[in-house]
């Protein structure tokens, strides 16, 4: 509804496809996977992890209804549709950690696509006036970021790199809105002990990464 009341003020985009119980009962379960994550995105030659305005990440199910999501949220339109309640219940969050790191955990088998953004440049500091104040602010831009991956059974962690590039955006639209067509790059990553400090892994995790590599 506010989408549609919006729409005479600037024009939005809503999830077209309908959401269907029988294809995210699975994602409902209790999992016995961590999924840990390391993001970034590629810009000119150099390599951009998120910084502080970046909070958590997401998991959500690998399914038609979320994949269409992922296009609304692309649009260039200003006004966005959200989705529905049951599936809000269905995303997995994770704070951010040290080096754009995510850890969910008690993940299900299944196909999952991660999702955040990536904060890739500072502004030049702004000042604004509020209440006789002078207020100097860097808000940066941001890039979405997503790819699929897809936890096993017999996967007790696993560690994967997921790599946005940049470089093949496209400008569209009257606003000039960054607009990703692809996914990112999903890779395995076998991380360092010291890249592994903090995370708050328990030793059996620990010792999973490790052997996996």
């Amino acid at each position: 509804m506010c989408c549609v009341s919006l729409m005479v003020l600037g024009g939005c985009d809503t999830v077209k496809v309908p959401y269907k119980d029988e294809d995210h009962a699975w994602a409902a379960r209790t999992g016995h996977a961590t999924v840990i994550v390391r993001a970034s995105a590629i810009f000119g030659q150099k390599q951009y992890y998120c910084a502080n305005l970046v909070e958590n990440s997401f998991l959500f199910p690998d399914t038609p209804y979320y994949r269409d999501w992922i296009r609304v949220l692309q649009s260039p339109y200003h006004f966005k549709g959200d989705i529905t309640r049951k599936a809000k219940a269905l995303l997995r969050k994770a704070p951010r950690q040290a080096m754009c790191t995510f850890v969910f955990r008690n993940v299900p088998a299944g196909k999952w696509v991660f999702f955040g953004n990536i904060q890739h440049y500072l502004a030049q500091p702004q000042t604004h006036w509020v209440s006789g104040m002078e207020l100097r602010s860097n808000i940066s831009g941001f890039n979405l970021l997503w790819g699929g991956i897809v936890v096993q059974d017999d996967m007790g962690v696993i560690a994967r790199q997921v790599v946005q590039d940049g470089n093949r955006r496209n400008d569209i639209g009257l606003f000039k809105a960054r607009h990703f067509g692809a996914a990112a790059d999903v890779s395995t990553w076998h991380p360092t002990e010291e890249e592994m400090k903090g995370l708050g892994l328990s030793d059996q995790e620990m010792r999973q990464v490790v052997e996996a590599k």
